[in-house]
């Protein structure tokens, strides 16, 4: 997997490339010796900046002043040529490590600033993780990470293979249905921060959302494939298994009696 330790910072510099005199850099990092992994610029990008990280990939908002849109941009990494096997005592460390970084990239068009960026956990992390976005427009967002993938190919690109792996045809724009907007109808002011917790059900996630308002919520980025549903029929279940039982038992006497009748014949 990729290191826990690495993170990433944005700087807006001054720079005569740019047409708006400001050039949007981002910094990957391995926080534990500080080196410097990877890094992109964006020209005519003016901030402010929002950015969420989780598990290998980093996705980030800015304004482009040229385009006179926002965009986001998403970063996923990957080792490349891992033939690392952990074995016991095996440790790794960020000193010693020579392995090499192949980072992907892929920008969208988003059609609203964000004021804070979240992701959803799980208890085990094998759910499909979601982004939680607060919107200036005073709604929370969840909208699912596989939308921001930067593998996604163009449509003219678009094989049988990618589909069954789950990708999704590539779209400048980036939409979300309105089902996706886990604040409904409420108006929530200022939300500045989004923070995310598990629960014991491995499908379901919690979300705190705050600022000047403030929003707890759960969401379900994979629907609810661990529960059973409200109206399940448990009368129906307990019925059938009974049913089975005395027929199991019924057939077993019958299955004796007819053995013991073959022995006196």
């Amino acid at each position: 997997g990729i290191n826990a330790e690495y993170g990433a910072i944005a700087t807006l510099t001054t720079t005569n490339q740019s047409t708006s005199g400001l050039t949007l850099k981002i910094y990957l990092l391995d926080t534990v010796t500080g080196s410097v992994l990877h890094k992109v610029h964006h020209l005519s990008a003016q901030g402010p900046i929002k950015m969420v990280m989780s598990d290998h990939w980093l996705v980030y908002e800015y304004w482009n002043s040229k385009s006179h849109r926002f965009e986001i941009s998403v970063l996923e990494l990957y080792y490349a040529n891992d033939n690392w096997i952990w074995k016991s005592g095996n440790v790794f460390s960020s000193y010693t490590s020579n392995k090499k970084l192949n980072v992907l990239q892929q920008t969208y068009v988003f059609g609203s600033e964000i004021q804070s960026m979240g992701v959803t956990i799980t208890s085990r992390g094998i759910t499909p993780k979601q982004l939680i976005f607060g919107l200036v427009t005073s709604q929370v967002v969840a909208i699912d990470k596989a939308l921001f993938d930067p593998r996604r190919p163009m449509k003219e690109n678009f094989t049988a293979d990618a589909k069954e792996e789950g990708l999704i045809p590539y779209s400048t724009k980036i939409t979300y249905p309105l089902l996706s907007v886990i604040s409904y109808n409420k108006t929530l002011l200022g939300i500045q921060h989004i923070e995310s917790f598990p629960t014991a059900i491995e499908s379901t996630s919690q979300i705190l959302a705050y600022g000047h308002d403030m929003m707890f919520t759960r969401v379900q980025p994979a629907k609810a494939y661990d529960m059973l549903l409200e109206g399940f029929h448990y009368q129906v279940v307990l019925g059938t298994i009974l049913f089975l039982l005395v027929a199991a038992l019924i057939t077993k006497s019958l299955a004796r009696k007819k053995e013991l009748s073959k022995v006196w014949a």
